[in-house]
């Protein structure tokens, strides 16, 4: 099977400096997620990581899943309901929290 894969310890190292405000547990839960898959020879770091981040976001810490399976909507409903949830968590990884600034 081709594809390249990129080392936990590069994402994770990419994420502790593009998203400070992950907790060590979900940057480790993030990059194991992102080393595991493969991906296109062209596909750089950062586009990497934005996936997946998002797709980790968007099934552990909001309620897409719930929206999918209890409510039986459609994927794009799904994420047009969690699109500003999702948004304002995403930023809030982007920002290192207060406690170590």
């Amino acid at each position: 099977m081709g594809g390249k894969r990129f080392r936990v310890s590069v994402v994770k190292a990419h994420l502790r400096h593009h998203h400070p405000g992950l907790s060590s547990n979900m940057r480790k839960a993030v990059a194991e997620r992102g080393c595991r898959r493969r991906w296109t020879a062209d596909t750089r770091l950062g586009r990497a990581v934005g996936i997946i981040i998002a797709a980790y976001a968007r099934h552990e810490h909001t309620d897409y899943d719930t929206l999918l399976r209890t409510h039986k909507l459609e994927r794009e409903e799904a994420r047009i309901i969690i699109d500003g949830e999702l948004r304002d968590l995403l930023k809030s990884w982007r920002t290192k929290p207060l406690s170590a600034q």
